[in-house]
Parts: structure tokens; sequence; C-alpha cells
């Protein structure tokens, strides 16, 4: 434990990490909404943009099919001509309709994301942003690795772990407790009395049959067990990075 404050014990450097632990998940949580609401802005605004285009071309397709069937009347085209025409109306038909749907779905899902009560409340911007320039691969699968949040916050679930084994390890061993009173009584005269009182209190493990020790190896094992996963979660971050790098370099070359 503590002695007179000089130093961090077990169960204090435990509450420490534990607050350093939700602070780096906070910022995880942040992104992953910023990245959500920024996902459903793009998909929103590319549905309703497609969605435009797509209704001209079914009002294309819609008169082609008209012409389509005047000429067949006048037996200048075949069966299968105008099978062909209404079979390209009704898929662009569908692909306008599903694009409406999204475009819809999006704007709720947006104002739900953003605390808007209906996406009557807010204007999309029909322009994308031009997206900026990713640093460079070697940088953020390099040095800067080890400063991404998940690693971070892996590193304090770490130290948690590896705290709360110290604590169930000191436990082995036989505890001191010392506590203090001083009580002083004065009747503003020339009598007066002071009483001091101290506790001295030691608390060996005897009878313990081996339950301390075993809650010991299993805090143990999830410190060593906390440690090997910080090479995976290294790992997965890397995998992503990259998984996203080629996303980029595939769309880049389209």
């Amino acid at each position: 434990g503590s002695i007179l404050g000089l130093n961090t014990g077990p169960l204090q450097a435990s509450k420490l990490v534990r607050r350093r632990n939700l602070a780096w998940s906070s910022r995880l949580r942040r992104e992953d909404v910023i990245a959500r609401i920024t996902d459903a802005f793009i998909i929103t605004v590319s549905a309703e943009n497609r969605a435009e285009y797509s209704e001209r071309r079914v009002k294309l397709l819609q008169q082609q099919v008209d012409i389509t069937q005047q000429q067949q009347k006048q037996g200048l085209t075949l069966p299968i001509d105008l099978k062909l025409a209404q079979s390209q109306l009704s898929a662009g038909e569908t692909l306008s309709k599903i694009l409406r749907q999204q475009a819809v779905a999006g704007k709720l899902e947006l104002a739900h994301a953003l605390g808007f009560d209906s996406p009557s409340e807010f204007n999309l911007s029909n322009e994308l942003p031009e997206p900026p320039e990713p640093p460079s691969a070697e940088v953020l699968v390099g040095p800067k690795l080890s400063q991404h949040p998940s690693l971070e916050a892996q590193k304090a679930v770490i130290d948690q772990a590896r705290q709360d084994y110290r604590l169930e390890h000191f436990r082995l061993y036989p505890s001191v407790t010392l506590e203090g009173s001083a009580v002083h009584i004065d009747d503003f005269g020339s009598s007066n009395a002071a009483v001091y009182a101290g506790i001295l209190s030691v608390n060996v493990p005897i009878f313990d049959f081996g339950a301390q020790q075993a809650t010991t190896r299993s805090r143990l094992a999830k410190y060593q067990a906390e440690r090997a996963r910080l090479s995976s979660v290294a790992d997965d971050v890397t995998f992503e990075i990259v998984k996203i790098y080629q996303s980029i370099y595939v769309l880049s070359q389209n």
C-alpha cells in the first residue's frame, strides 16, 4: 500500500490506469462516431446525386419503350426488341427506387447521429469535398503506430492487470496498520488533559487454504495474456491501415 503518501499503492495505481484506459476508449469511440457520420454523409450525397441521373435515365428508357412499341406496330422491330427495352426500363426503375430509399435512410441516420428530430431540419450539400492526401504508409506503420489509440488503450489494460496482480500478490504477506488519535481537554483554566492513543494491528494470512495463491496466479495469467495481446492488437491495426491503403489505391486507379 501507500506509505505516508510517498508512493502510489497498487489500488490507487489501478484507479489511475483505469482512468487512462477510459480516456483512450473515449477517444476511440469519438473517432468511430466521426467515421460513421462521414460514411453516412458520403453515401447519402452519392445516392442523391445518382438518383437524379437515374430518374433522367428512366424517362429516356420510357421514351425508348414507347418508340419501340410504335415501331413494332409498324413492323419495324421484333418482339424481342420491345422485351429488351421493357427489361431495361424495369431495371432502371428498380435502381432509381433503391437510390431514393438509400438517400432517405442516410438522412435518417445522419439526423439521429447529429441530434436532429427530423431530416428536414438540415440540408446537405450535393458536392463531396476533395479528400486530403493520406500520410505515407511508412509513417503510420512505423514509429507512429505505437501512438495509435487502440495500442494506448491496450497498454492501459496491461498496466491495470499488472496493478491488480501486484495487489493480490501483496495480500500474501502480512499487513501492518497503524492508527493514532489525540484528544485534548481544556477548561480554559489551569486544568487540562491530553490523551494520546495508538493502535498497531498486524494481519497474518495463516488459514487461507491456497485461495489467495489461486487468485494471485489468476491475476498473473491475465496480466501475461494482456501483454501477449498487445502484439495482436498491433497486427490488427497494421492490417486495417494496409487494407485502407489498398482501397485508396484501387479507387485512384479507376
